[in-house]
């Protein structure tokens, strides 16, 4: 990469202390790598949330449909193989 050639550079440079640009340059790369790491991880925190608020959302309209089915006298056995919820869960709403 370009860092790792400039580095190079510097360690070859005769008669100049570089090691004030040398240890920028690293810093710069620590940077890059943190604020990549730190991109990565709210990429995936909010991949996450979405992926949460979806399943609740879900749990959600089941049970409103169960509850809907339920207020139409439809036997609990058959509402829970059609939401997925448990007959005790039905039985609650």
């Amino acid at each position: 990469t370009s860092i790792r050639r400039s580095v190079e550079s510097l360690k070859n440079a005769e008669g100049v202390d570089m090691t004030s640009e040398y240890e920028a340059i690293i810093q710069k790369e620590i940077d890059y790598h943190a604020n990549e790491a730190r991109k990565r991880g709210m990429e995936e925190g909010r991949a996450e949330g979405r992926a949460e608020g979806m399943a609740e959302a879900k749990v959600e309209t089941s049970k409103e449909i169960a509850a809907n089915m339920k207020k139409q006298s439809i036997p609990f056995e058959t509402i829970s193989i059609c939401t997925g919820l448990s007959v005790n869960e039905i039985a609650f709403l």
